[in-house]
């Protein structure tokens, strides 16, 4: 068995491994809120002949209950068909409306009318923020130094529209956009940990901030192959390699044309790499770091 090792490198390569860094190997072988969704509850009583309080302003979904009506009470819609809780004598003395779709509901005691017993309901359309989320970069990347990340936000608004969605590093602010797509490309990131957050604003005046994401950018190292051996019938060979970043290994018959063998990302400072043992075939390896994403 005849093994031969190199360690060249290769400044700058042709297509997507442009800017990678290469070690090469040869071997010859013998190889909303959750107020608003619950929704609120608001009483009313009844003092003498009058409804207190007579006027109530709530949100979509909020809850109204009528109580100490007796038997003398009603809380009957002003506009047919029945909408409340109908003439008296009111069941239990006691009455519950849920007010699903916004508008002004008016009502009146069926027996105390002549005495101006009447109340009011404003229900007002509920106003929620927007939801906001990063779907790029995913929590945990790692990125090579130097490093311009391109953070990715999904905005969605059910109220108003969306005036601007800010994007933060570590609680400072890197810049924003007005208007969808929102990809927001950051200026070079040095060595560091970094918790990325994205705040979208609405015209109602309502905001709110997505869940941060936790990315970190790190020294490369340098690619270098070894360790060179057959195991099992296999050809086997180990790279240098920072965890997380992305790698890509490929072989040549004639150190020319190169074809891609596996693509892989770190999770320890070296990688093994494992390719069939062939006798009596001459290949070339050579393994690269990919440029960030």
């Amino acid at each position: 068995m005849n093994l031969q090792i190199a360690s060249d490198q290769f400044a700058s390569l042709k297509g997507p491994f442009l800017r990678a860094v290469w070690g090469c190997l040869s071997f010859a072988a013998v190889v909303g809120s959750l107020s608003s969704a619950l929704g609120a509850t608001t009483n009313v009583a009844v003092i003498g002949f009058a409804y207190n309080p007579k006027v109530l302003s709530i949100q979509a979904g909020d809850k109204v209950i009528w109580g100490g009506l007796g038997t003398i009470h009603s809380v009957t819609s002003d506009t047919p068909p029945e909408t409340m809780c109908g003439t008296t004598p009111v069941p239990g003395a006691s009455c519950t409306n849920i007010f699903n779709t916004p508008g002004t509901y008016l009502y009146h005691c069926v027996n105390h009318l002549i005495f101006g017993m009447t109340g009011v309901v404003n229900v007002a359309a509920v106003v929620l923020p927007p939801v906001v989320a990063i779907t790029g970069p995913v929590g945990g990347s790692v990125f090579a130094d130097p490093a311009s990340v391109i953070i990715s936000a999904s905005v969605t608004n059910s109220s108003g529209s969306v005036t601007n969605v800010e994007f933060f590093s570590n609680g400072s602010s890197l810049g924003s956009l007005t208007s969808a797509p929102f990809n927001f490309t950051t200026t070079l990131l040095s060595v560091g940990a970094y918790a990325l957050t994205v705040k979208a604003s609405a015209s109602t005046g309502l905001s709110a901030t997505s869940a941060p994401v936790n990315v970190s950018v790190v020294t490369p190292v340098a690619v270098s192959n070894f360790f060179p051996r057959i195991t099992n019938g296999q050809f086997v060979f180990d790279h240098t390699a920072n965890p997380g970043l992305r790698y890509a290994v490929e072989n040549s018959t004639n150190f020319t044309a190169w074809s891609p063998f596996v693509t892989n990302t770190a999770v320890s400072n070296s990688v093994e790499v494992i390719d069939t043992f062939q006798v009596g075939n001459l290949r070339f390896y050579r393994v690269g770091r990919l440029p960030n994403p």
